[in-house]
């Protein structure tokens, strides 16, 4: 019964880490599109908008919340010797 809990918890963990995966992947675009001189002036605040709303939003404040027991685990486990 432990291990089915062990299991549930990774895969809940793994699924936190693709949702910070694919905002990142969206800020990412965002800011590139923002650095391409192709928009013009209105366009680029739009998106520099988009991009702070994005980074005060409660999905992104939330997921950085349940993703940081994973990204502490990660690092115990680099800083563990070998």
């Amino acid at each position: 019964m432990e291990q089915v809990t062990d299991e549930e918890r990774l895969r809940e963990q793994e699924r936190q880490l693709a949702l910070m995966d694919r905002i990142l992947g969206l800020e990412a675009e965002v800011a590139e599109l923002s650095v391409a001189r192709s928009l013009s002036p209105g366009q680029q605040l739009a998106a520099e908008q988009e991009l702070a709303r994005l980074r005060s939003s409660a999905e992104l404040r939330l997921g950085h919340a349940l993703t940081a027991p994973a990204r502490i685990a990660r690092r115990a486990v680099a800083r563990r010797p070998r």
